[in-house]
């Protein structure tokens, strides 16, 4: 059963299943943190200044070693937050100091 579920994702992109896996053989997975935060309609989350800055912060917390995504819901009204890095305790940490400005903005709003 498991088998017939797998990802057949290379027979889209015409590529040999082999390659596929000696791609993902490189690959590194990187501790994730996704915090949903409730966002009022309208807010414009993107031009605020306490969001912008606890990103910047994030960002050089991470040294370029990660990322950082902000996105909204597409069928809720929430902002989704993900911090993703080598140190999971860093990404606990940034993600939930974003997800508070933003908590903040929009207490402020």
């Amino acid at each position: 059963m498991a088998s017939s579920r797998r990802c057949r994702c290379w027979r889209r992109w015409r590529l040999p299943e082999k390659r596929w896996h000696r791609l993902a053989l490189n690959l590194t997975m990187y501790p994730q943190k996704l915090i949903n935060v409730g966002l009022p309609a309208g807010f414009d989350w993107q031009n605020d200044d306490g969001i912008r800055l606890a990103v910047a912060s994030a960002e050089k917390a991470l040294d370029g070693a990660g990322r950082v995504l902000l996105r909204p819901s597409g069928t809720e009204p929430l902002l989704r937050v993900m911090v993703e890095a080598r140190s999971a305790g860093l990404v606990l940490n940034q993600a939930e100091a974003i997800a508070a400005a933003v908590r903040s903005a929009t207490a402020a709003d």
